[in-house]
């Protein structure tokens, strides 16, 4: 079974009000922190991005959505549609507290056809693991959420026990690019961002 690691990059970051794949935390832009830990695992790593649109990131495959801002649905639809693979896994251009340890449980588990994290009784829908044979290629992803591909679905459920739930962290307006670099620089990063 071929996996393949994919970072979703390719919405409109409105609250954000700028390209926020670009924004740093810790002087590295929030894509190549993600990428940077997803290549640990693989040098197979796919990016999502915006239709028509040149990124300057190197030694990863570039997939352009069909539909402008189609939603991340639409993204690893055209992931799956256009790379060889078996399992998908995608993660978010803006979560850069995603940790090894929850890449390695994703990488590691094939037995359902998703896998989805938990964390203080929440589902989260990012990060996704995802067996290509579940997704109906052919319908419409647009205005779907992804949550919604749980839908009639046999998935698994990982919980991590995590205090804070920092590791799904997102971040949507500048002030989250704040916190996020007060919860870098704290000693020992117990406090939520």
């Amino acid at each position: 079974m071929e996996t393949v690691l994919c970072v979703l990059a390719g919405g409109k970051s409105s609250r954000f009000k700028e390209d926020k794949r670009w924004a740093k935390v810790d002087d590295k832009p929030l894509i190549q922190i993600v990428i940077e830990k997803l290549k640990q695992f693989s040098d197979n790593i796919v990016v999502s991005t915006r239709n028509s649109e040149t990124v300057p990131i190197k030694n990863v495959k570039i997939v352009e959505d069909s539909k402008v801002f189609g939603g991340p649905l639409c993204g690893i639809f055209e992931v799956v549609k256009k790379i060889k693979g078996d399992r998908f896994i995608f993660f978010a251009a803006d979560m850069p507290f995603i940790t090894k340890k929850m890449v390695r449980a994703l990488v590691d588990d094939k037995g359902k056809k998703i896998t989805v994290f938990q964390c203080k009784g929440r589902v989260y829908s990012l990060p996704i693991a995802i067996d290509k044979s579940v997704l109906n290629l052919k319908s419409n992803c647009a205005n779907r959420s992804l949550i919604s591909i749980l839908n009639n679905v046999d998935y698994k459920v990982i919980n991590m026990y995590s205090k804070e739930c920092v590791e799904f962290f997102n971040i949507n307006t500048q002030d989250d690019l704040l916190k996020a670099a007060e919860y870098l620089l704290k000693p020992n990063k117990k406090a939520n961002p």
